[in-house]
């Protein structure tokens, strides 16, 4: 079973910090435009000093695709 711990530091309001199986740190950040997912290894108990991937949703990508009404 997979182990996720999460944090949010009062710092920083705009992210929220997630440990998946303490072998990935997830990062998901809040901006104006939408959101930002950087994947974060960990190796030997180290984070690495770059992200993996990053990956990106805008909120007027997901507005302009919109889910019709039924």
């Amino acid at each position: 079973m997979a182990k996720f711990e999460h944090e949010r530091l009062p710092t920083q309001d705009d992210r929220f910090f997630v440990t998946v199986d303490d072998r990935y740190s997830l990062t998901i950040i809040r901006t104006d435009e939408g959101l930002i997912v950087d994947v974060w290894p960990i190796e030997n108990g180290q984070i690495w000093d770059h992200p993996y991937d990053s990956f990106q949703v805008f909120d007027n990508d997901v507005d302009s695709l919109g889910q019709a009404d039924d």
